[in-house]
């Protein structure tokens, strides 16, 4: 029989994931609960032209990139491949709202390791002058190197 607590005995479940360890460290993109936007649909330090496409001035959202980054296409080069669309994608028809703009943004560094993408579409969007359906177009770190699988699914 022992005779009460002996310092010498440990716990084994200290440092494990049975006592909690690496539980609070979840390496995800972080969300604000409070807030409805997620961090892709906010653009800090942005710069706004726009060019006329199909009859309207679609407005460009420009955010600043950091050193070594860079946006795969420039505002001339977009805009000329909206106009190459139907007149229909781009403009309201028939009660549903075109697209409204075209956000040319950074994403975090966080963003670019977890869920690398070279564009969205934000369905409900509020950025600077821009309500309603938006395409984001993220910029890329350079040099840049991707790695194809042998067999992709249709979301790769």
């Amino acid at each position: 029989m022992r005779r009460g607590r002996d310092p010498t005995r440990r716990n084994r479940n200290i440092g494990t994931a049975r006592q909690g360890h690496g539980q609070d460290n979840r390496n995800v993109v972080p969300r604000r609960w409070a807030d409805s936007a997620y961090k892709w649909k906010r653009v800090p330090g942005h710069s706004v032209v726009s060019r006329y496409v199909w009859g309207r001035d679609i407005p460009f959202v420009v955010e600043h990139t950091r050193g070594g980054s860079l946006h795969a296409c420039t505002v001339d080069d977009v805009a000329t491949i909206l106009r190459h669309l139907p007149q229909v994608h781009i403009n309201s028809y028939k009660g549903i709202s075109g697209i409204q703009g075209i956000v040319l943004r950074q994403p975090t560094r966080r963003e670019e390791a977890l869920r690398p993408v070279w564009g969205r579409l934000g369905y409900a969007v509020d950025v600077g002058p821009l309500c309603g359906p938006v395409i984001f177009l993220e910029a890329q770190p350079m040099p840049t190197s991707l790695r194809w699988g042998r067999h992709l699914r249709p979301q790769e």
